[in-house]
This record gives C-alpha cells, sequence and structure tokens, in this order.
C-alpha cells in the first residue's frame, strides 16, 4: 500500500481518474472558493501543475480529510463506483482519514 501524503492530492486524481466507471474528477470547492487559485494558475509564468480536484485538508484534532466529486457512467452502477474510488482514496490515505465523496453527474 502506497499513503500519499496531503500535499499529493493530484496523485490521489490519478488514482480515481483509472476507477472504471469514473468519468471525471472535480474539486470538492465551488468555483467562488478557488477562484483566487484559478487566476493564479491562468496567470503564472511557471507552471505548477494543474489544480487539485481533490482536496486533502486537516482537521483541528489531526484527521486527514479526503474530499472530491466525480461523474459516473451511466453504464455502471454509480453506487458501486462511488464505493471503488471510496476504497481507492481509503487505500491511499492514513487509516484516520475521512473521504468526502460526491457524486456530481451521471453520464
Amino acid at each position: 500500500m502506497s499513503l500519499i501524503s496531503p500535499d499529493e492530492p493530484a496523485d490521489l486524481a490519478r488514482h480515481v481518474r483509472t476507477i472504471p466507471g469514473v468519468t471525471n474528477v472535480f474539486t470538492a470547492r465551488p468555483l467562488l472558493a478557488r477562484l483566487p487559485e484559478v487566476v493564479a494558475a491562468a496567470s503564472a509564468k511557471d507552471s505548477d501543475g494543474p489544480v487539485a480536484d481533490i482536496l486533502v485538508s486537516t482537521e483541528p484534532d489531526g484527521t486527514s480529510v479526503v474530499s472530491t466529486r466525480i461523474a459516473t457512467s451511466v453504464d455502471d452502477s454509480s453506487v458501486a463506483t462511488a464505493r471503488r474510488v471510496a476504497d481507492t482514496l481509503l487505500a491511499h490515505t492514513p487509516d484516520s482519514a475521512r473521504i468526502q465523496l460526491q457524486i456530481a453527474r451521471i453520464r
């Protein structure tokens, strides 16, 4: 098992994108909350990489919270796809991590 540190949400997103039934991964935060981040990424001269689609935060008690939204395929069960995503995120984060997953679209 390979644990992802909180500064590697892009690695988590890459894992999620390989899961059968996942058609897209979206940031867990609404656009207004991430607007400064999007503007900074769009205006940067040097690429710092893409804006992360998975948010990893730490609660005051030290618990890691991994949040994301996904789009699922109409050809597969959205519930089963979400379970596979949650299992993958749990496999790549510390045991105490909490996963927040929302199905944003079914296509």
